[in-house]
C-alpha cells in the first residue's frame, strides 16, 4: 500500500543517513561529499514527514529514550521526565547552538541532521586547531558541560544540515546525576576531551576516535577531592581541574 511504502522509504533514509554519517566520522567519505548526499537525504525525508498523512512517525522523544546517547546514561523513564516540557527545535545548516566564551544552558538531543563541534575560535594553547567532531541522531550536543567545570563553551557548535534537536536543561541532568551516573557521563564524554585538547595529551595525540575509545575501556574514573593523592604506579589523564 502507500503508507507501507511510504513508511519503507522513511527507515530507508534514516538508515542511509546513520551510515553515511559513519562513514564520514570514520573519514572514509570526503567532507563536502557527505555533505551533497546527507542534504539530499534529509530533505527526502523532510518532504515524506510534510506528506505523511496517516502515517505514523516515529515519537522523538520515546526513541530518545530508548536507543539515543541518553540511554546510555538514564534509565526511559528518568528521560521521558526530563524531556516532559522539551519541545523539537529545527536548527538551520549553518546555525550556531553556542560558540566559545557563550554560556551553554543546554544540551541538544540530535532527533534528524547533524551537528558538528569544531574549535574554531578557541585560542587556548593546550585546543587542537583542527578539532571537530560530528554529532548525529541519537547523540547529545553540549553533554560535556554538565559535569565539566568550565563556566562556557570550548567548542563551536553548528547545524551541518537542517537538523532537529530537543533541548534540555542542564540543570535537569546535573540535578539527577549521582556518583555512578556522573561517571558514564566522563566515560562518554572523555573521548571528545581528548581530542579536543590534544596538546595537553600528546601520547594520543593523532589516533583514531575508536582506538581512543577501546583505550578507554580500560581506564578506571575517579573523582579527587582536594588534597587528595593519586597513589599507586599507574599513570592517568587528567580530564577536568
Amino acid at each position: 500500500s502507500s503508507l507501507q511504502n511510504k513508511r519503507a522509504a522513511y527507515y530507508v533514509l534514516l538508515h542511509q543517513k546513520q551510515y553515511i554519517e559513519h562513514l564520514q566520522e570514520m573519514g572514509e567519505i570526503e567532507e563536502k561529499e557527505a555533505e551533497g548526499i546527507l542534504e539530499i537525504i534529509i530533505n527526502r525525508l523532510y518532504r515524506i514527514n510534510l506528506k505523511k498523512a496517516h502515517l505514523k512517525m516515529p515519537d522523538s522523544k520515546k526513541w530518545i529514550s530508548s536507543f539515543g546517547m541518553l540511554r546510555g546514561i538514564f534509565n526511559e523513564e528518568e528521560i521521558a521526565e526530563m524531556l516532559k516540557t522539551s519541545e523539537e527545535k529545527i536548527i538551520q545548516k549553518g546555525q550556531y547552538l553556542y560558540k566559545p566564551g557563550e554560556p551553554v544552558k543546554q544540551v541538544y538531543a540530535v532527533i534528524r541532521g547533524a551537528i558538528e563541534e569544531t574549535s574554531e575560535g578557541n585560542t587556548h594553547e593546550l585546543i587542537s586547531k583542527d578539532f571537530k567532531e560530528l554529532i548525529g541522531m541519537g547523540q547529545l550536543a553540549g553533554l560535556t558541560y554538565t559535569v565539566h567545570s568550565t563556566k562556557t563553551a570550548l567548542t563551536s557548535s553548528y547545524a551541518k544540515t537542517m537538523t532537529v534537536v530537543l533541548p534540555l536543561a542542564i540543570s535537569e541532568i546535573r540535578d539527577r546525576l549521582g556518583e555512578k551516573k556522573t561517571e558514564r557521563v566522563w566515560r562518554a564524554v572523555a573521548q571528545f576531551l581528548i581530542r579536543l585538547y590534544s596538546e595537553a595529551f600528546r601520547p594520543l595525540k593523532g589516533l583514531r576516535a575508536d582506538i581512543i575509545l577501546m583505550l578507554l575501556e580500560n581506564c578506571r574514573y575517579l573523582a579527587m577531592k582536594t588534597g587528595e593523592g593519586l597513589g599507586g604506579n599507574a599513570g592517568f589523564l587528567l580530564l577536568n581541574g
